[in-house]
């Protein structure tokens, strides 16, 4: 009897364990079917990607747009008028006298700066009403000096100038609505008319200096039109 129970024990669990295989063998190729199946795609997804690389696209046009309004906007129209100057020695001679602060003044400063460190290190040994008398004797006494030597600065200086390159005399310029513009072989200078402060005519030249900048330029007369030179005295006259 016992056998007997055994014997029926063993093949329920045999028929048992075919069935747990059986039913792992059919979940495994339901799940490979559904890997091997495309996934459907939803027909608003693929709209809603259309137009978003449309809005894209677009977005890139604007951008293309703006970067060749961009561009537009630096292209500089041309000047209202024109004109320009060969400087030479005898023309940065004439310069030099009509205005001080182009080579004079300059080196002016350079003395008083020096003879003012002077002074401040002779205080520590002499007195000091010495000291000052001597600073302000010191300082006319350089006054006539560059006053004397001023053609000889000018020469100077304008060599220093064509040093880099005898070739580059020619300014030319160019009057905008708002602005000039100065160029020359090696420069390009934009500079607006509020920065002109001052205005100084002779028979032959315009000198106009600048704000911040220690170059004077020289417009000349022989080289203006008429329009031109009316433009130059109303614009700076008063300056």
């Amino acid at each position: 009897m016992l056998d007997d129970e055994r014997n029926e024990e063993r093949d329920e669990l045999t028929e048992e364990t075919v069935d747990v295989q059986e039913d792992i063998v059919e979940e495994t190729e339901v799940v490979s079917e559904t890997d091997n199946e495309d996934p459907e795609v939803d027909p608003e997804d693929d709209e809603e990607s259309d137009e978003d690389e449309a809005e894209d696209s677009g977005d890139d046009e604007e951008y293309d747009e703006a970067d060749e309004e961009e561009e537009e906007e630096e292209v500089e129209e041309d000047p209202l008028l024109t004109t320009f100057s060969v400087i030479d020695l005898p023309e940065y001679r004439k310069m030099e006298k009509r205005v001080p602060s182009s080579v004079f003044y300059p080196n002016l400063l350079r003395v008083m700066v020096i003879l003012g460190i002077a002074a401040v290190a002779l205080s520590f040994i002499f007195p000091l009403p010495y000291v000052l008398i001597g600073f302000a004797g010191c300082a006319v006494l350089s006054i006539v000096i560059l006053m004397a030597l001023r053609g000889f600065l000018a020469d100077r200086a304008y060599k220093k100038m064509m040093k880099r390159d005898p070739s580059d005399t020619r300014r030319d310029y160019g009057f905008y609505e708002n602005y000039l513009r100065n160029k020359g072989k090696y420069s390009n200078m934009r500079i607006p008319y509020r920065d002109v402060i001052q205005c100084i005519e002779t028979d032959e030249n315009f000198y106009l200096r600048c704000r911040g900048l220690r170059a004077v330029m020289i417009l000349q007369k022989k080289n203006c039109s008429e329009e031109l030179s009316a433009f130059v005295k109303g614009k700076f006259g008063s300056r």
